[in-house]
């Protein structure tokens, strides 16, 4: 009987030595939704994101490219660039960076590419990798990264 009882107030003990400890933990650390969904409270949360989601606008970057070596036109400098980034990053990857070749100049070898800030350095990546366009041996460097347009077109020279 004895045995029994303090068997039973160990194990007791331990319980609430465990829920306390788990209370901490959880109240020590950011709420997210890992511990929402072991209260219960994940959809509110979830729903809480989503609402603030909508009003997320993705911010824009323009990199500015050189390339170095035979003259290319800028349909081979596009295409070649489009197939490097979906051998990289696949279709979905193509079309979730926001690729656009926005300006090209044959003459001074410089243009502006758009890309969604995310992607930036996935984009310098890929610039690095292309060294061929219509069996021309080519090198195309990154000058410049900016968050306008405006200012792009002056690395350019436009």
């Amino acid at each position: 009987m004895l045995e029994d009882s303090l068997l039973l107030l160990a194990v007791s003990a331990s319980l609430s030595l465990a829920v306390s400890l788990a209370v901490a933990y959880y109240t020590s650390r950011r709420v997210t939704g890992r511990y929402l969904r072991l209260l219960g409270l994940a959809g509110e949360y979830v729903a809480s994101r989503l609402a603030r989601r909508r009003h997320y606008k993705r911010r824009k970057r323009y990199v500015v490219f050189e390339v170095a070596g035979d003259r290319v036109s800028a349909d081979a400098v596009d295409s070649a660039l489009r197939s490097q980034i979906r051998k990289l990053l696949g279709v979905r990857g193509l079309s979730e960076m926001g690729y656009k070749l926005v300006y090209f100049s044959e003459e001074k070898r410089r243009g502006i590419i758009r890309v969604y800030s995310d992607y930036k350095l996935h984009l310098i990546g890929v610039l690095g990798l292309v060294r061929r366009v219509d069996g021309t041996k080519i090198a195309i460097y990154p000058v410049a990264t900016t968050g306008s347009l405006k200012k792009a077109g002056q690395y350019v020279g436009k």
